[in-house]
């Protein structure tokens, strides 16, 4: 009898000493709540992959092919950083990263929507270049001829200005060349613009003056 009143009592103290008691439970419950809500860590994955997004929309010149679009994904990714600085400067139990995660999910978006507009726009600038060359060639070809055949007719300083301006013009189209082998085909298309139109005026020039010439 005796036994078993100690084996009792020994099972009790046991249990006493080896389970948490409800208070004990609620109170480990409640911070680990506590630090789980408050406790939030930076989004540093999230922030790189932003970083990365905006990087490769730059390799695909998106700065220049979709610069609106662009923009939007660099203020995204902008707000986001500085929303990461002021939870910084809060208390650990305060910070919340959930506005700085969603301006870095807009940034990611914005930023591949400006990769794939740019390609698609870069792709028709190509195109149009490419159909310019053969056009500003031969409006540069056809201004240096009536240059030449104006030139008895023309006054010597007035030749000279034409031919020099021929010159710099076919300077120009070499570089429009090159910049069409190295992809910057906006701006081989400006300057094969500018060719067109400055090759046509001398044209219409020399022309002018050849007509009018005394016969």
């Amino acid at each position: 009898m005796e036994t078993r009143d100690r084996e009792r009592i020994g099972t009790n103290d046991s249990r006493r000493r080896g389970s948490p008691t409800l208070g004990t439970r609620l109170g480990v419950s409640l911070a680990a709540a506590a630090l789980a809500a408050g406790c939030a860590a930076p989004p540093v994955l999230e922030l790189q992959e932003a970083r990365e997004a905006l990087a490769a929309a730059r390799d695909f010149e998106a700065d220049i092919y979709a610069p609106d679009q662009y923009d939007l994904a660099l203020m995204n990714l902008e707000l986001a950083q500085t929303e990461i600085e002021d939870q910084e400067q809060l208390s650990a139990m305060g910070r919340s990263y959930d506005r700085a995660l969603a301006f870095l999910d807009a940034a990611i978006v914005d930023a591949e929507r400006a990769q794939a507009l740019a390609e698609e726009i870069k792709a028709q600038v190509f195109l149009e270049a490419q159909a310019k060359i053969p056009v500003a060639q031969t409006a540069l070809d056809d201004a240096f001829d009536v240059v030449v055949q104006a030139r008895p007719v023309l006054a010597f300083q007035e030749a000279q200005a034409l031919e020099a301006q021929l010159s710099e013009l076919a300077v120009l189209m070499n570089l429009a060349r090159q910049l069409m082998d190295d992809g910057g085909f906006a701006d081989a298309s400006e300057r094969l613009d500018v060719i067109i139109q400055a090759a046509g005026e001398i044209d219409r020039r020399a022309r002018f003056v050849i007509e009018t010439a005394p016969r």
